[in-house]
């Protein structure tokens, strides 16, 4: 049985997720085993966004209480509610948001429902503790003209033309992993940047998600191409201001798209993986 969760259950719900941030107005769904007691075996957090072109975009994620996760029949019901849902909520879109490689039996499932790839991300992952002990055993020169500060407290709209030519997040994207009105948000403890001169010029900037609880996500390296010179000194500083504030035994693993021009050398590449869009047929009658 699909319904919408009990306020008394958001508890036991949230707590399927592992650690995973959820985007401001989170509601969710549960996957119900009603015999022979009552329990729950998957939520699904579930929340609404203004795509692009401002049409309504209901995105969710799937969260199992065992290692099986759901069966084909419970996954039927689940998506044939979800789908319910969007129609309820005059959604125009569905994102399973959440990356899947290609040979996993949910991106198998979810594409024989008419989903499509919508995001492709290569990532590449590493020993959070070979990482972190690798640039916090540095002796970077800063320039004296140079500070080094956290993100905490600033205005996206400033700093969106110095990542935008890696161009993997659109503004309205920006933003919002910048104030938390994403499910992945930038986080301030982690996210830095660099200022010179007394123009205060961001020449360099590095912004990280949590990966559950145990992980760092490199999301976003950039560099002012003035200063691309001395861009391997302006990554490892701004990695350094990130390890800086890591309690011990965090992260556990690193990971940063193949994207990033990242300064570290080494890592696992892994397979591709893929965000699933399904877009949704509206009725005339309506």
């Amino acid at each position: 049985m699909i319904r919408a969760a009990y306020p008394d259950e958001l508890g036991r719900a949230q707590s399927l997720l592992q650690g995973q941030p959820l985007a401001p107005g989170t509601r969710f769904l549960l996957s119900i085993k009603e015999h022979p007691v009552e329990r729950i075996i998957a939520a699904i957090p579930w929340s609404k966004s203004a795509a692009e072109d401002q049409s309504i975009d209901l995105k969710f994620s799937i969260h199992s209480s065992n290692s099986r996760g759901l069966l084909g029949a419970e996954l039927d019901d689940l998506f044939i509610a979800l789908e319910a849902l969007a129609k309820e909520e005059k959604a125009s879109t569905l994102t399973a948001d959440f990356p899947l490689v290609e040979e996993h039996p949910l991106y198998k499932k979810l594409s024989a429902r008419g989903y499509e790839i919508f995001q492709t991300d290569t990532y590449i992952s590493a020993p959070g503790d070979e990482v972190k002990a690798l640039f916090l055993s540095q002796k970077n020169k800063v320039s004296t003209d140079w500070k080094i500060e956290s993100i905490r407290d600033r205005s996206p709209e400033s700093f969106y033309p110095l990542i935008a030519v890696e161009g993997s997040l659109t503004p309205k994207q920006f933003k919002a992993y910048w104030d938390g009105s994403s499910r992945e948000r930038f986080e301030e403890d982690f996210s830095h940047l660099i200022l010179a001169g007394e123009e205060e010029k961001v020449i360099g900037i590095l912004l990280a998600t949590l990966h559950s609880n145990i992980g760092l996500n490199i999301r976003i390296e950039s560099i002012c191409k003035d200063h691309s010179d001395q861009a391997e000194l302006i990554s490892n500083i701004l990695h350094q201001a990130a390890f800086l504030n890591c309690p011990d035994n965090f992260p556990q693993v690193i990971t940063w798209s193949s994207k990033t021009n990242s300064s570290y050398q080494g890592g696992n590449v892994q397979s591709p993986r893929h965000i699933l869009k399904k877009f949704l047929v509206s009725d005339p009658s309506i």
